[in-house]
Formats: structure tokens, C-alpha cells, sequence
């Protein structure tokens, strides 16, 4: 009777495999069936739900890349701003960087100046310089950092009195996102009591920051500095850090005791259960999380989640 009841055994497991192969195969592809709607309302915003249900980075990025080069106009610049720091995330700078500018220049009229130098800023994070300083001359003056990326940029391509001329404009903007790896360089291109001043300006005003330790310049340093010049906000030393607030806030001054703590985004959600659900899960691994609302220039709300880095930034 055994042989009877193995093969029994055996063919129920066989057919509840049959079952359930068809019910699995069933599941959707969201590009395949995204794809057909590229010229739809609400094409961008089914992209980016999709993107959201992707469970791996991979996955994500499939989704992006396959249907962002589908859309256009207004679609077109959402997609690849969300599939950018995507491809910065897989530190594929050079990609990142087409994909900023792609989304800097989908809407006809002036290029967006934000998106226009952090490809400009990828693109220096990659080696190229020469492509970042072609960006750089796209973003024109109404972005902050077109200075920073111009002093790397004239660095890494050997023009260093120009490197210094813009790594010091920089400091005396005082934009303290960008001044501690301005400071960096200022030093590397000066001597003597010029250096000094450089480099105690920054261990002064920055203690925790990685540059007031750091060994080499080049891409290394611009990488870092890259991490925060999207906006993550690193404070010097003395100055208000954010305070935690009710979900839709923005960040606001803390207690002098909180003051040189640096906060970093960790996530950027289009719903605010998604939002909450990262502040839980940093809750979860004991790190407190702040939550607060962004518009883009081109009016797209995203709810930002941060997080405290603590005592020590680095």
C-alpha cells in the first residue's frame, strides 16, 4: 500500500503546483502593463506607485528605467528626477548624471537649475570634469552650488588657481552644506598661514564633519560632499539643528543641547503611511526620525523622512 500512497502523495503536491503556477504567473509585470499608458494622465504617478511596490532596489530601478524614457513633458521630468538617486544609490554616477539633466531639460523653456547641477555633480563624482563644467555653465547662477562644483571641477582638471578663486567664493557664501569641502580644498590649493586658517576654520566650525579628517581629495571628497549637497543639511557647530515635529512639519529649531546635530535624509514617500512606516522602523533600531514635507520646482509634494545622526556625524 506504501507505493500507492507515495504516488498519491506525490501527485496532490503535483497538482496543487499546477494550481498555483498560473496564479503566480498572473501577477502582473507593471512595466508591461504601465508601458501602453505612457501618453495617459496619471502615467507618472503610476510609475512611481510601482516603484513603490518594488521590494528590492533592482526591482525599482527595472521599473524606472524601462518607463521613464516613455513619457514626456511634465511625466517625463518626475520619472527620471525619482530615477536618478536611484542610479546614485547603485553609484552609477555617470547614468545618474544623464538622468538629472534628462529630467533638467523635459520641460521646454529655462532648464531646471537644481537638477541641472547635481548632474553636474554626478558627473564630477564620476571623474568627469569637463562634462561638470559644462553643467555648471547650464545651472547659471541661480543655484548655490554651481561655485563648489565649479572649484572641484577646475581641480580635478588641473586649473588651480581657478579651483581656489572658486573653492573661496564658496566660503565666503558661508552655505553650510557646501563651505566644510570648500575649506578642504582652499587648503589643498594654498600654503602656509592661508592653509592653516582653512583648515582650523573647518575643524572649528565643523568638528564632526569627515572632511576636518580627511586624507586625500579628488572624487573622494566631492563624493561626500555630494551626499549632502541634495539637501540633507549637515549644521556647523552652534548652529540650530531640526527638531522633531508633527508629521507635515518642517524642521525647526532645537534645544542648544541638539544644536551640532547633523540630520540626513533617509527616504523620500508620496503617501504618509509610507513615510510613518520608515519613522517606525528607524524607532525600531533606536534612531529618531523626523518627518517633513517638499515641494519640487516643478510643484510634485514629497514627504521627506530624516534622521538624527547623533553626537557623532561621523
Amino acid at each position: 500500500m506504501r507505493p500507492v500512497t507515495t504516488s498519491r502523495a506525490a501527485a496532490a503536491a503535483l497538482l496543487c503546483l499546477f494550481i498555483l503556477l498560473p496564479a503566480a504567473s498572473q501577477e502582473p509585470d507593471p512595466v508591461k502593463a504601465l508601458a501602453p499608458r505612457s501618453a495617459e494622465a496619471g502615467f507618472a504617478d503610476a510609475v512611481l506607485a510601482a516603484a513603490e511596490r518594488a521590494t528590492t532596489v533592482s526591482e525599482t530601478l527595472r521599473i524606472l528605467q524601462a518607463l521613464a524614457p516613455l513619457a514626456s513633458g511634465a511625466d517625463r521630468r518626475i520619472l527620471h528626477a525619482a530615477l536618478a538617486p536611484v542610479l546614485e544609490l547603485e553609484e552609477r554616477w555617470a547614468e545618474a548624471s544623464l538622468a538629472w539633466e534628462t529630467a533638467a531639460r523635459a520641460v521646454a523653456g529655462p532648464v531646471d537649475a537644481q537638477f541641472i547641477v547635481n548632474a553636474g555633480l554626478c558627473a564630477l563624482v564620476s571623474g568627469d570634469a569637463a562634462r561638470a563644467l559644462s553643467l555648471a555653465s547650464a545651472g547659471g547662477a541661480r543655484d548655490p552650488r554651481v561655485p563648489f562644483l565649479e572649484a572641484f571641477a577646475y581641480y580635478l582638471s588641473g586649473d588651480r588657481d581657478l579651483a581656489l578663486s572658486r573653492a573661496l567664493a564658496v566660503v565666503a557664501a558661508g552655505e553650510s552644506r557646501l563651505e566644510p569641502a570648500a575649506l578642504l580644498l582652499a587648503a589643498e590649493l594654498s600654503a602656509g598661514a592661508d592653509r592653516e586658517t582653512y583648515l582650523a576654520r573647518l575643524k572649528t566650525r565643523y568638528p564632526g564633519r569627515p572632511e576636518a579628517a580627511a586624507g586625500g581629495l579628488g572624487a573622494r571628497v566631492a563624493l561626500l560632499a555630494l551626499s549632502v549637497a541634495g539637501g540633507q543639511g549637515w549644521q556647523p557647530a552652534g548652529a540650530a539643528a531640526p527638531a522633531a515635529g508633527t508629521p507635515g512639519s518642517s524642521p525647526a529649531e532645537s534645544s542648544p543641547a541638539e544644536s551640532a546635530a547633523a540630520w540626513f535624509q533617509v527616504g523620500a514617500f508620496r503617501t504618509q503611511e509610507n513615510a510613518q512606516a520608515m519613522v517606525e522602523r528607524l524607532a525600531g533600531k533606536g534612531f529618531k526620525g523626523l518627518v517633513a514635507r517638499k515641494r519640487s520646482a516643478d510643484g510634485v509634494e514629497m514627504i521627506i523622512v530624516y534622521v538624527a545622526a547623533g553626537s557623532d556625524a561621523q
